[in-house]
């Protein structure tokens, strides 16, 4: 009778199937996928609706000031061309904001050249590649 006790006893389970057994009761108490995926994306949707009506936005820190200028040059554009004609005033600013631009966008394209993301975080311009300067032994034509 004692051995019958001992082999009807259960035994002891090791540390990884008391964890597989744990994910698996986990996971069979999940919906189906496809039910998830279109909670999921109900989730995703609601929160983006919120963000709109909370005007809540995320900006890339490094290219957030090349974004803001290129708006602004648009907006520029609209603004003027809404009568379908642009005023020499007009296209005065509308030049100003695209040097504006093309100074923002060099000096991005520098440091991304320059792999030195943290100079665009701290709004200081990166110093433009050195041009390598010709040996003194090498014949000029």
């Amino acid at each position: 009778m004692a051995s019958s006790t001992q082999a009807s006893a259960p035994a002891r389970r090791s540390l990884t199937d008391r964890f597989l057994h744990i994910v698996e009761v986990g996971g069979n108490a999940l919906p189906h996928p496809a039910t998830l995926f279109a909670l999921l994306t109900l989730c995703i949707l609601v929160g983006s609706w919120l963000a709109v009506r909370l005007d809540v936005s995320a900006l890339h820190p490094a290219t957030n000031e090349i974004i803001q200028e290129f708006a602004d040059l648009l907006a520029v554009i609209a603004n003027a061309a809404a009568d379908n004609t642009i005023s020499p005033e007009e296209s005065k600013k509308i030049r100003a904001r695209w040097e504006e631009l093309k100074t923002v966008t060099e000096a991005f394209v520098h440091c991304c050249e320059e792999g030195n993301f943290r100079a665009l975080k701290e709004a200081a311009p990166c110093p433009p590649k050195p041009t390598p300067t010709p040996t003194a032994g090498a014949a000029t034509s």
